[in-house]
């Protein structure tokens, strides 16, 4: 599923302080989501996504969104996002990238924060689709010439993202509603407490807000229940560490906030479709 990109680093035009690096390149068909689809998580680099057919809700920081056909999704590093493909026939191409340093941003963001991190291009899809191909078929090359290649082609992809972001791809003012806030508050206090004893009320106290209303907002706003959220971290979690460690699966459910195995392993089971055990060797095969 996944390639290794032994593309070393590239340089390129003056907005870019340190040359970045391509970790992988990966393509998901619709028929692939049940065996590599993540819940809420975050990665330690950038990522930049491509729609090729499908449609989905994405879940990005604070925000939810509608991709489709030709959208570019950024994931900057360090962001919390969510994908639902399970409702939808989604096929993409993504890309991970790392020493990223570019003016006024933080290592490996792509983006600053108030600029949406979807950007349509489905005027230029049949560009991007070839792109993300060659990228995908020249990546596990060594040669000094397909490498470059590679370079070439990533800065492509970065080029045409920065030029729909200049114009003028702002962020959803809804951000600073009070909604808006108010779940920003939950997930604040769930990111940070959802590997204790979390329930309803103690959610709601901690933001001072009634229980049912502060379900109903959260759900309007992110698609899932406080309770549903909190069950996502967990088991997003639990996917990072079935997939790069060997902790005993007793181990992950306990330090993933499950105190009973068997708990944990009903949750798994019903969101992926498979065992944890199972999931482990399907996806380290």
């Amino acid at each position: 599923m996944f390639k290794s990109a032994n593309t070393g680093k590239y340089f390129t035009e003056s907005r870019f302080i340190t040359p970045p690096t391509l970790l992988y390149v990966s393509k998901v068909e619709k028929d692939e989501w049940s065996i590599t689809r993540r819940l809420t998580h975050m990665h330690d680099h950038a990522e930049v996504g491509f729609v090729r057919s499908g449609s989905s809700v994405f879940i990005i920081g604070e925000e939810k969104y509608t991709v489709s056909r030709g959208d570019l999704y950024i994931y900057n590093r360090g962001v919390l996002h969510d994908e639902q493909p399970e409702k939808y026939n989604l096929s993409v191409y993504c890309a991970g990238i790392s020493h990223l340093n570019l003016p006024q941003l933080p290592p490996d963001h792509i983006l600053p924060d108030h600029i949406s991190p979807i950007i349509h291009c489905a005027e230029h899809f049949k560009l991007l689709d070839q792109l993300y191909g060659c990228l995908y078929e020249y990546s596990e090359q060594t040669q000094s010439g397909e490498s470059a290649v590679v370079s070439h082609i990533l800065m492509t992809i970065l080029s045409l993202i920065f030029q729909k972001a200049e114009q003028h791809q702002s962020h959803s003012s809804s951000l600073h509603s009070r909604r808006n806030q108010l779940c920003g508050q939950i997930k604040t206090f769930i990111n940070e407490n959802y590997l204790n004893d979390i329930s309803l009320p103690i959610i709601s106290e901690a933001v001072s807000i009634s229980p049912y209303y502060m379900s109903r907002v959260f759900k309007k706003e992110t698609g899932y229940s406080p309770m549903e959220y909190v069950e996502r971290l967990r088991l997003g979690n639990a996917q990072v560490l079935l997939i790069h460690t060997d902790m005993p699966i007793i181990d992950i459910a306990h330090q993933t906030g499950y105190n009973y195995i068997s708990t944990f392993n009903r949750a798994f089971s019903k969101l992926f479709g498979m065992a944890p055990k199972d999931f482990k060797k399907v996806y380290r095969t």
